[in-house]
C-alpha cells in the first residue's frame, strides 16, 4: 500500500512538472515572433493571416519541445560515450547502432549537447537551430567570430554559417597578407634561409631551380634591377 502511494505521488509530481514546462513554453512561445510582416501579405483575409500567425506559434512551439528532446538525447549519448571508453574502441558505436541511430545523428546530438555546456547562455537559440545548421557551427573550419554570430542570433541557417565562414577566412588572409607585406624579417633569419638553400645546392642545378633563385635575387635587389646578366 506504501509503495503503492509512494508510485502514485511520483507520476503526480512528474505530471505537475510536465505541466509547468508546458506553461512555460506557452508563455514563451506566446511572447516569441519571427522576422516576418503579415501585413505584407496581399489577397488575404485577416482571419487567414489569424490562421498563420497560429500555424508560425505551433511551430515554434514544436520546435521548441524538439529542442528541449535532442539535448536529453545529447546528453544520454555523451554520458554513455563516456562511460564506454573503459570497454573495447568501438564500442559505443555498436552500442548506438543497436538503437538505431547512425554516426552522423549522434555526432549531431551530442554536438548540439557540448555547444549547449560551452555556451549556456545561449541554450535557447542552441536548441532552435536546425541539425544542418548544428553541423555547420561544429565545422572544424568555422572560426569563433562565426560561432559567435550563430550564438548572438546574428546568424542561423547553414547558408548564413557557410557564407559568414568564407567572409571570415578571406578576411584573415587579407589581413595575413597585409602583415606579412609591411613585415621586416631580420637578417638572422634571412641568413638561416640562404644557409639552408646553400646546403641543399649541389655542383650543378636544374634550370628551373636556377630561375627561381634569380627571382629571389631581383626581389632582394634594390629597385627590382634586372640580373638578366648574372
Amino acid at each position: 500500500m506504501e509503495s503503492e502511494n509512494k508510485l502514485n505521488k511520483a507520476i503526480k509530481d512528474k505530471s505537475l512538472i510536465t505541466n509547468k514546462v508546458q506553461n512555460l513554453l506557452s508563455d514563451d512561445i506566446r511572447n516569441a515572433k519571427i522576422n516576418f510582416d503579415y501585413s505584407s501579405l496581399e489577397g488575404l483575409e485577416d482571419s487567414e493571416k489569424q490562421e498563420l500567425s497560429k500555424c508560425e506559434k505551433s511551430l515554434l512551439f514544436q520546435g521548441k519541445q524538439m529542442g528541449i528532446m535532442t539535448f536529453e538525447i545529447g546528453k544520454a549519448l555523451y554520458k554513455a560515450k563516456d562511460i564506454l571508453k573503459k570497454s573495447q574502441s568501438d564500442s559505443f558505436m555498436k552500442w548506438y547502432e543497436a538503437l538505431g541511430l547512425s554516426k552522423d545523428q549522434v555526432s549531431v546530438f551530442i554536438g548540439r549537447y557540448q555547444l549547449v555546456i560551452d555556451y549556456p547562455t545561449s541554450k535557447e537559440r542552441i536548441l532552435m537551430l536546425s541539425d544542418i545548421a548544428v553541423k555547420e557551427t561544429l565545422n572544424k573550419n568555422t572560426p569563433q567570430e562565426v560561432i559567435n554570430k550563430v550564438l548572438s542570433g546574428e546568424i542561423a541557417t547553414s547558408k548564413q554559417i557557410k557564407e559568414a565562414r568564407k567572409e571570415e577566412l578571406v578576411s584573415k588572409e587579407i589581413e595575413e597578407a597585409e602583415i606579412l607585406d609591411n613585415e621586416t624579417i631580420s637578417y638572422d633569419k634571412v641568413e638561416k634561409v640562404l644557409r639552408k638553400i646553400e646546403s641543399k645546392l649541389t655542383k650543378n642545378v636544374k634550370f628551373e631551380v636556377y630561375k627561381e633563385l634569380k627571382k629571389v635575387l631581383k626581389i632582394l635587389t634594390e629597385g627590382g634591377k634586372d640580373e638578366s646578366k648574372i
